[in-house]
């Protein structure tokens, strides 16, 4: 069995104008990214 020990947090900060759509599309493609090496918390918010 296999632990992952590293975390990141990630915050994105998106046009508050962006659609929910396009910003969850956003999130998805960083998480992704992230998760295969990592445990991964991201946070899309407005800016």
């Amino acid at each position: 069995m296999t632990y992952r020990c590293d975390v990141v947090d990630v915050i994105i900060l998106v046009h508050s104008n962006l659609d929910i759509r396009n910003a969850h599309d956003i999130f998805t493609q960083v998480e992704n990214a992230l998760s295969r090496k990592h445990d991964v918390h991201v946070h899309v918010e407005p800016n």
